[in-house]
């Protein structure tokens, strides 16, 4: 960013107001904001040319730090920089900030539309200390923004392929890492391969990984995605928007102002009444739930003549006799009602084609198929005759687009017709199924939505099995493999051992891993343990972690490796001696290396790992105990008589949890609940708990609902295992 110093001057003096309490122009009261002030030289030197550079702020007793890029690339070098320069001993974890927290962020933030990166100093009880710490971390800032100085300028671009950035962005959805998601989806967008209802597509199921539910109401292309196909997926993500953003829930309804509702939901009364696609499966109980709730409200009549079996008509009935009648009555339009029946059935001529196009600008993403089957009947003459309108053309190559999938090369605007017309002339019948993709369906597009449809009949486990075993084009096998797990998770598809080592061996084979390569590792590897296998098995499954572990060992890794490694415990050990003297040795030798850089959760599951697999040393105990004995001693005082309630499907790792928390706070009262269903027992343990902890991603929707619902500030972790249980404990306790 090049700015003149007329320029610069009008936007230092707004980050450096409202909240901010450091002084810009004058010198500071607090000897600790004038430590600040060569980061302000430096980062008016930067301004006038391309630069990264960094500033600070000073609000509620927490010092700030920023980091500034105009260019998304450089911003990731130096958030990486920052990671391995200065490590978090001293500091907060480096997160990329996109929406303004204060209100002298958001200047900057229009400013440097792809973010900042923001940290904050780690507080220090004596004060001489937190001035020595504030010295050194902006030292180590003003050394690596030094770097960016002298670094040579490249101006060759490598664009990685499309598949891979959709994999690793499905991935991190799939771990709900929202800096990862951004990052990817950037990469995608920019790689223009995507076309922009795609990316759409992309952007709300990353929202929804996030909770970002109003976001997704608020897009600016909302309207223009709704009235367009929407896949069953998509369709799920827009009900939950619409109802969280409403906050409808049937156990609150009372509270509700439903006059108010019924007006705001109107403009979404199309989605809701017309384009039916929520998936007829007891997993999405809670989807059609609110389905039903938000058309009760807007006044459909006809809800329980829609709804699948596993919806209480108690239900339905009790909640209509509650809500206050709407003036206007609606119906749902059902999918393959009887108006699109007798269309299919009537004569093949342009009249009919034209009513099919009309029904299909409301009708059910389920209902495209057919429409598409019907078309690619008719006469050659009267296909013609609708080819030859540009608007019918139009949709006749969105229906195609949506059963086939679309290529991810870019086609030339001045050929697309001709492209168009030379690509689906050839088309074979559409990819319904995956042991129709494993044959020969990765050879070209596939429309995943369709795909997660396939019906259990259509999966050979055997027959899948020995074609990722003898695949000559492995990349398209690990591009699918996410959806392929979620499938596998919704449908609940029996599975064996020799299916997930066939993936996990491929996925580390790769020769371009990352960090999102030890997350799906660490999922597959997670499936394979479900199933019955043999110590070799086991030991191949091991190896096949180390290969990736070697390369892939970092500061960003280590909390998912810490968490992977910790949950072997969960199952029976059948290899012991390759996870003693192989793994652990590279994961304590790096973490004994970087052992001052590491939060207090993560030191005490590396503690809990040591004496497991080493207890004849006590490293990391010691040096624990030199950095940390005062501290804890003093707060585990104030923590004396707390209850700490744990609820988690995952047995072993809730254990575990208890286990260290009671190591590090002995005064603490840790009761743990491992119940499905909302019981007596786990409203009570939620109600007088001071402080709880729900591990929603490892519990049944029975309890989460449940709970939510009870007004206490519930405390969710980012994963199921020990670690992530402790992380998110401590980040909430009182004193930290």
């Amino acid at each position: 960013m090049n700015m003149n110093s007329s320029n610069y001057v009008g936007w230092l003096d707004s980050f450096f107001s409202y909240e901010n309490g450091i002084e810009f122009n004058k010198p500071n009261s607090d000897d600790l904001l004038n430590t600040i002030y060569p980061l302000i030289i430096d980062a008016k030197e930067k301004l006038q040319g391309s630069h990264p550079f960094f500033l600070a702020s000073y609000n509620t007793g927490v010092l700030y730090f920023y980091g500034f890029s105009d260019c998304r690339k450089n911003l990731e070098e130096l958030r990486s920089s920052l990671h391995f320069g200065l490590g978090t001993s001293d500091t907060s974890h480096y997160s990329l900030l996109q929406e303004p927290s204060f209100e002298y962020e958001r200047e900057a933030l229009q400013l440097f539309p792809h973010g900042l990166i923001r940290f904050e100093l780690s507080q220090q009880i004596n004060k001489d200390k937190q001035l020595e710490r504030a010295k050194y971390v902006i030292a180590k800032i003003l050394q690596i923004s030094k770097r960016f100085e002298i670094k040579p300028i490249f101006n060759s671009t490598i664009t990685r392929p499309v598949g891979r950035i959709l994999r690793d962005f499905f991935v991190a959805c799939r771990h709900q890492d929202p800096d990862l998601i951004t990052g990817y989806f950037s990469e995608i967008k920019c790689s223009g391969k995507l076309s922009h209802r795609n990316l759409i597509s992309l952007e709300f199921q990353a929202f929804k990984s996030q909770k970002k539910w109003k976001e997704i109401l608020s897009h600016e292309s909302f309207n223009d995605y709704v009235s367009g196909i929407i896949p069953s997926r998509i369709y799920h993500i827009l009900v939950r928007a619409i109802a969280n953003s409403f906050a409808i829930n049937d156990a609150r309804l009372e509270e509700i102002d439903l006059e108010l509702v019924r007006t705001k939901l109107d403009k979404f009364q199309p989605l809701l009444t017309n384009k039916l696609a929520l998936k007829n499966d007891p997993n999405y109980q809670e989807d059609w739930k609110s389905w039903t709730l938000l058309n009760i409200i807007l006044g459909v009549e006809n809800v329980a003549d829609i709804v699948p079996n596993f919806i209480d008509k108690a239900w339905i009935a009790s909640t209509k006799s509650s809500i206050k009648k709407a003036a206007l009555t609606l119906e749902v339009r059902q999918s393959f009602n009887e108006e699109f029946k007798s269309l299919l059935e009537g004569p093949q001529n342009i009249e009919t084609a034209n009513a099919l196009f009309k029904y299909a600008e409301n009708c059910s993403s389920s209902e495209i198929p057919e429409i598409l089957d019907w078309l690619d009947k008719l006469p050659h003459e009267i296909r013609k005759e609708i080819k030859s309108c540009i608007p019918l053309r139009t949709k006749w190559a969105e229906y195609e687009d949506y059963v086939y999938g679309v290529n991810d090369e870019h086609i030339n605007d001045s050929n697309e017709v001709i492209a168009k017309s030379v690509i689906h002339s050839e088309l074979q019948p559409p990819t319904l199924d995956w042991n129709t993709w494993f044959s020969n369906g990765y050879k070209r597009s596939v429309n995943i939505d369709l795909l997660m449809e396939s019906k259990l009949e259509g999966f050979d486990l055997d027959q899948i099995t020995n074609m990722i075993k003898e695949c000559n084009e492995p990349e398209k096998i690990r591009d699918i493999s996410p959806h392929l797990i979620r499938w596998i998770e919704e449908q609940q598809v029996k599975t064996d051992a020799e299916f997930w080592l066939s993936l996990i061996e491929l996925i580390s084979v790769d020769d371009k891993t990352s960090f999102t390569t030890v997350l799906l590792l660490k999922d597959l590897i997670s499936h394979f343990l479900e199933a019955p296998h043999s110590e070799i098995q086991y030991k191949e499954a091991l190896v096949a972690f180390d290969l990736v572990l070697s390369v892939e060992l970092s500061r960003r890794s280590l909390g998912v490796i810490i968490d992977f490694i910790e949950s072997l415990f969960d199952y029976p050990f059948k290899d012991e001696s390759y996870l003693k003297y192989e793994i652990w040795p590279k994961l304590r030798s790096f973490s004994a290396d970087h052992w001052d850089e590491y939060e207090v959760d993560t030191q005490s599951v590396l503690i809990w790992l040591e004496k497991q697999l080493s207890p004849e040393t006590h490293l990391f105990e010691q040096r624990r105990s030199e950095s940390f004995r005062e501290f804890f001693t003093e707060n585990s005082e104030k923590l004396k008589g707390k209850k700490i309630g744990i609820s988690t499907l995952t047995e072993k790792a809730g254990k575990r949890a208890a286990e260290i928390l009671k190591a590090l706070f002995p005064a603490v009262e840790v009761i743990l609940n491992h119940d499905k269903v909302a019981t007596d027992k786990l409203k009570n343990l939620v109600k007088t708990a001071d402080y709880f902890v729900f591990c929603n991603k490892s519990a049944a929707h029975q309890s989460y609902y449940a709970v939510k619902d009870i007004n206490k500030n519930i405390i969710y972790p980012d994963g199921k295992g020990s670690s992530s249980i402790v992380r998110a404990l401590i980040s909430n306790l009182e004193f930290v």
